[in-house]
C-alpha cells in the first residue's frame, strides 16, 4: 500500500523505505497512532476485545486488514489515481466522509458542512480511523471501513459525537480528494538549511519528478505547491557545484516553466508571465517561455504583446503547431474583444449615470492592467435597492479579486463536490450589523455556514498591507486563517481590530448609498435580516476604469 515514515531522512524526505518486513508502512503508522494508555485495556493496538462475531473482521470479511491489528477493515469502492503514491505522516488531507451505525444509520458527515474535511496525519486530532484510511488511500478514492469505536476518536478520547454501539464497531464511506506535504521534516533535528548543496539540489528533483506526477493528473494547485518549494530551494539556498552550472540553469529553468504552467490552468496569469519572465532573463529565446508568456497576456487580453511573444517563439521554432494555433486564436480573441467594445461604447457613450461620476467607459481593451470593476444589483421584496459597484484590488491579492470576479460573473460553472452554481447570482446578506459591516457570500447554504471559492474548498490568506481604515471596503470573511472561500463583508466604517486578520482586496465605488440601506435593514438577535435582500444579478463591467474625483 506504500510507506510512511514518523520522520524523513534527508536523501529520502518522502519516507519510501521498504515495502514489506519490519519496515512496512503499516506498522509504522500503527505505532505512530499511538496513544499513553490511561486504560492498559483500551485496545488501541491489541487486538479488538469482544467475541469475534463482534470483530470489524466479521462485518467486511472480504476487506483488507490495513493496520494488521484488526481495528479497521477496508474495501475500495472506487479506485484512486496512483502516481502521486500515499500519504505519509504530517501530510494535509482533504477529503470527505460520512459515518453509519452498523444498522445503516447515520451519525456523522462532513458533507453540507464545509466544501471539505482537512486534516494532518499525525496530528491525532480528528480521529484514528480518518488517519488510517487516508494513509491507505490513492488520490481520488472512495473506500468503505469498518473501525471498532475506539479508532473513531480523537487524541483526547472525546466520545460527544460517537454513539452508543451495540456491535462496538461503526462503519465510514471516505473519500479522500487530495493531499500534499505539509512540510519536509528532516531526521536528527535538521532544516532545510543544515543541508549540502547536493543534498538540496536532490531535494528539488525529487520534488520537480513529484510536481511532475500531480501534473499528469491535472492537480494544478498542488502541483503548484512543489514547484514554488522548489524555487525556495534554488533560489535561495542551493548553489550549484563548480562546474556544473549550466545542470542547475537548466533544472531552474524547466521549474519556472512548470510553475508558470500550473499558474495558466489556475487562471493566475500575472504570475505565470513573472515565472516566464525569470526564464526569459536567462535564456531569452526560449521557446516555451515565449509561447506560455504569449497565452498569460492573451489571458490578460494584452493581445499586442501577446502576438510579439507568439511571433517570436514561430521565429524560434517555426513548426510549432501548438505557436500558431496559439498565435490564430489570440488574434481570434483581439477581434472578437474590439467588436464587443466597439458595440459597449457606442451603446454606453455619453450615458454617464451608467456607472456613475467615479467611473468612465475605456475605448480600448489596452487597459489591460487597470483593476477589475464588477456590480451587484440589490433587490429586496422584489423592489429594486440599486447598483453596488466595486474596483477590485489585484496587487498582493490577485488570486482573491479572480476569486470574487469570477463568482460575480459566474463563468466558472458549479462547485466540483456540491454541484451548485459558483455565483453570487440570488445569493442573501446573511448578517448586517449596524455601525460595523454587511455580509453576504454564502452561496452554498445562504446562512453564514458555507461557501465555496473558485478553486475548490477554501483557499490561503494574501497580503494584509490593506487596512480596514474606512467604510465601503471589501473584504474577506473567514473562520480563521487561510480559510477563505467566497463569503465577504462591506465595512460601513472603519474596523480596525480585523486588520491582519482578513484580506482587503477592493473597494465601493459606486452605490454606497444602497451598502447604507442594507446596515439599516431590521435585523433578529442573531443579525439575520427579518427580510431577504438578494443579489438579483451580478457581473463584470468590461472595460470600465475608475477615475478618482
Amino acid at each position: 500500500f506504500g510507506h510512511v515514515a514518523a520522520t524523513m531522512d534527508p536523501m529520502d524526505p518522502l519516507g519510501t523505505g521498504s515495502e514489506d518486513g519490519e519496515d512496512g508502512w503499516y506498522k509504522k503508522l500503527a505505532k505512530e497512532l499511538e496513544t499513553p494508555k490511561k486504560d492498559p485495556n483500551d485496545g488501541h493496538s491489541d487486538p479488538p476485545t469482544g467475541p469475534p462475531e463482534k470483530w470489524p473482521i466479521a462485518f467486511m470479511p472480504d476487506g483488507e486488514d490495513i493496520l494488521g491489528n484488526g481495528h479497521v477493515m477496508k474495501k475500495i469502492i472506487k479506485p484512486g489515481i496512483k502516481e502521486p503514491g500515499f500519504p505519509g505522516v504530517n501530510c494535509n488531507c482533504k477529503c470527505h466522509y460520512t459515518a453509519y451505525r452498523m444498522d445503516g444509520r447515520q451519525w456523522d458527515t462532513s458533507r453540507g458542512k464545509f466544501e471539505f474535511f482537512h486534516f494532518i496525519i499525525g496530528d491525532l486530532y480528528t480521529n484514528r480511523l480518518l488517519e488510517a484510511a487516508a494513509a491507505s488511500m490513492h488520490w481520488g478514492e472512495i473506500a468503505e471501513f469498518v473501525c471498532t469505536i475506539v479508532y473513531a476518536q480523537g487524541n483526547n478520547g472525546t466520545q460527544r459525537k460517537i454513539p452508543k454501539v451495540r456491535e462496538g464497531v461503526v462503519r465510514y464511506e471516505v473519500e479522500l480528494y487530495s493531499w500534499k506535504d505539509n512540510q519536509i521534516r528532516f531526521q536528527d533535528g535538521k532544516t532545510r538549511y543544515d543541508l549540502s548543496s547536493k543534498q538540496k539540489y536532490d531535494m528539488v528533483v525529487m520534488l520537480k519528478e513529484r510536481a511532475a506526477m500531480l501534473i499528469k493528473c491535472e492537480c494544478w494547485e498542488d502541483a503548484r505547491e512543489r514547484y514554488k518549494d522548489c524555487r525556495y530551494y534554488l533560489e535561495e539556498d542551493c548553489e550549484p557545484p563548480p562546474g556544473e552550472y549550466e545542470e542547475y540553469k537548466a533544472l531552474m529553468i524547466s521549474v519556472w516553466l512548470n510553475e508558470a504552467l500550473c499558474a495558466i490552468k489556475l487562471t493566475d496569469f500575472r504570475h505565470a508571465v513573472e515565472m516566464c519572465n525569470s526564464v526569459l532573463h536567462l535564456d531569452p529565446v526560449n521557446v516555451k517561455a515565449l509561447y506560455r508568456r504569449g497565452m498569460a497576456r492573451n489571458g490578460l487580453h494584452d493581445f499586442s504583446e501577446a502576438q510579439d511573444d507568439l511571433n517570436a517563439a514561430a521565429r524560434q521554432d517555426p513548426k510549432s503547431r501548438e505557436v500558431r494555433t496559439a498565435l490564430a486564436e489570440v488574434k481570434q480573441a483581439e477581434k472578437g474583444a474590439n467588436k464587443l467594445d466597439g458595440k459597449f461604447f457606442s451603446k454606453s457613450i455619453g450615458k454617464k449615470e451608467l456607472y456613475g461620476k467615479n467611473l468612465v467607459i475605456s475605448q480600448s481593451w489596452d487597459q489591460v492592467d487597470a483593476p477589475p470593476v464588477v456590480y451587484f444589483e440589490i433587490q429586496s421584496d422584489k423592489e429594486c435597492w440599486g447598483r453596488i459597484v466595486f474596483q477590485l484590488f489585484v496587487d498582493g491579492t490577485f488570486k482573491t479579486s479572480e476569486n470574487f470576479r469570477a463568482l460575480c460573473t459566474g463563468e466558472k460553472g458549479k462547485a466540483a463536490v456540491s454541484g451548485l452554481p459558483l455565483h453570487f447570482k440570488g445569493n442573501v446578506f446573511h448578517r448586517v450589523i449596524k455601525g460595523f459591516m454587511v455580509q453576504a457570500g454564502d452561496i452554498t447554504r445562504n446562512n453564514g455556514t458555507g461557501g465555496v471559492s473558485i478553486y475548490g474548498g477554501s483557499f490561503s490568506d494574501e497580503s494584509f498591507s490593506r487596512k480596514h481604515d474606512h467604510a465601503g471596503l471589501l473584504s474577506m470573511a473567514n473562520c480563521g486563517r487561510d480559510s477563505n472561500t467566497s463569503q465577504f463583508f462591506i465595512t460601513t466604517a472603519a474596523a480596525h481590530h480585523l486588520d491582519n486578520e482578513h484580506v482587503v482586496f477592493g473597494r465601493v465605488v459606486e452605490g454606497m448609498e444602497v451598502v447604507l440601506r442594507i446596515q439599516e435593514a431590521p435585523v433578529d438577535a442573531k443579525d439575520r435580516p427579518l427580510t431577504k435582500i438578494v443579489i438579483a444579478d451580478s457581473g463584470q463591467l468590461h472595460g470600465a476604469v475608475v477615475r478618482d474625483v
